[in-house]
Formats: C-alpha cells, sequence, structure tokens
C-alpha cells in the first residue's frame, strides 16, 4: 500500500483505540497508535491497524487454548500448521500460532462496527 495509504485514519470518525475481532477468533486485537509508525498520531491509522494484526496472529497458541477446540476445528488448525510449516524444523519447534486457527483463509475485507460493542470492529 502507498504511504499516503497507511497514514490514514484506520476509522470514520478517526478514533485513538480500535479493538478488532479477526474472523471467528476469539482474541481481541487492541490497536493504538504508534508513534515510531505514525509519527506521533494520536489516532489509529491504517499502518496500525496492519501491524497490530500481523503481530496478535504471531503470537503462540497456548495449549488450553488449542484443547478448548472441537476435533474437527483441531484437524483443521493442524492442517493448517503443517502447511504452512512445510519441512522447515525451525518452524515446526515454534508450534502452533494463532494464524493456524485461520485454517488458510487470509482476506482481509475491511473493518465493519460491531453491532454490540463500542469500539469494537
Amino acid at each position: 500500500l502507498p504511504p499516503t495509504v497507511l497514514t490514514e485514519p484506520a476509522s470514520q470518525p478517526p478514533l485513538p483505540c480500535l479493538t478488532l475481532r479477526v474472523g471467528g477468533l476469539s482474541w481481541l486485537v487492541v490497536v493504538r497508535p504508534d508513534t515510531r509508525l505514525s509519527h506521533g498520531s494520536v489516532i489509529v491509522t491504517v499502518q496500525d491497524v496492519l501491524a497490530a494484526i500481523y503481530v496478535s496472529l504471531r503470537r503462540h497458541v497456548k495449549a488450553e487454548e488449542y484443547n478448548a477446540m472441537g476435533k474437527s476445528a483441531k484437524a483443521a488448525i493442524s492442517r493448517a500448521f503443517w502447511r504452512r510449516v512445510g519441512t522447515d524444523p525451525d518452524q515446526r519447534a515454534k508450534g502452533i500460532r494463532r494464524i493456524d486457527f485461520l485454517c488458510g483463509s487470509f482476506r482481509a475485507q475491511g473493518l465493519v462496527p460491531a453491532q454490540s460493542k463500542d469500539n469494537v470492529w
């Protein structure tokens, strides 16, 4: 994306903080302006959102989070993990990450305000 798009406000009206729910994942992603990225901005920009989602999806999954999933969900997550890591032993050793819970669905369609909560998108 061009720098002019990355520095645009991520929401309308511009907000100082956003909470995102990515797909059907149970984790919420709290997005705040990153002054290193936004050059002192006090509103959440497109770049802040993309960086926060990236960091969140790279986090390791705790055993209890994985174990709370049903049998078919676990199988899909495991397939996504093996597709992602392939034969790389270093990546295998790092284990399942949140990105694997998306099971290969990576398409972003934009931010839509949640029906039930303030500042949750």
